[in-house]
């Protein structure tokens, strides 16, 4: 039987790969395009449209906030400070 085997050798499987070539912006591009599509068939029913949320949006949002936390905090001390010397100096 190994006779029969060796005279009938399986072919060479051969390795196939299509290359995918990724484009940022065309995918953003469509991305857009369906996100407006969606949007008017939503208008043209008369139905309330509602964009999915993203990956990372509540991350991002809440990076945004507390600096902008920071920076009011910051403004109310001088702010304080300036008002604090201000009556220091008129009590005089």
């Amino acid at each position: 039987m190994a006779i029969f085997n060796f005279l009938q050798t399986p072919k060479i499987r051969r390795f196939h790969h299509e290359c995918i070539y990724y484009d940022p912006q065309k995918e953003a591009r469509l991305e857009r395009e369906e996100r407006i599509r969606k949007k008017r068939e939503a208008e043209e029913k008369g139905e309330l449209y509602v964009e999915p949320l993203k990956k990372g949006v509540f991350k991002s949002q809440l990076k945004s906030s507390t600096t902008n936390l920071q920076a009011k905090r910051l403004k109310m001390y001088i702010t304080l400070l300036m008002i604090g010397a201000l009556v220091y100096m008129l009590s005089r």
